[in-house]
């Protein structure tokens, strides 16, 4: 900080590749260098200090019609709900990889926001 004001050093400026996925993230409950993104055919993660790293912690049973809007997990992080301006999808990763379409079951859509107790 010099006087009143910041000053920030950019190290690099990467192109995010990932097109298809939500640009809301999620933190990795167990290891903070991962975050964790939906996309339209998965959940996976990236560790923000190896390049090289790149897990896919979930594979949807059918795509998702859209790029995700956002995604919500629970605290344990093994269920979590995915939305898209066609979609949600509530998903437990735990339970034999159980997966609801909600806009279907429960003709429901159009979600914009979750609050979670988490």
């Amino acid at each position: 900080m010099r006087g009143d004001k910041f000053e920030f050093q950019l190290d690099a400026l990467k192109e995010f590749q990932y097109h298809d996925a939500c640009m809301r993230f999620e933190f990795h409950a167990s290891n903070s260098n991962q975050l964790i993104f939906f996309s339209k055919d998965k959940v996976f993660a990236i560790d923000i200090m190896d390049e090289s790293f790149n897990k896919t912690l979930y594979k949807y049973k059918q795509p998702l019609d859209d790029t995700p809007t956002f995604g919500v997990f629970n605290r344990e992080q093994n269920k979590f709900i995915v939305t898209s301006p066609t979609d949600v999808r509530y998903c437990n990763i735990k339970d034999n990889n159980l997966e609801v379409d909600l806009d279907d079951e429960l003709n429901i859509g159009g979600i914009k926001t979750i609050t979670t107790d988490a």
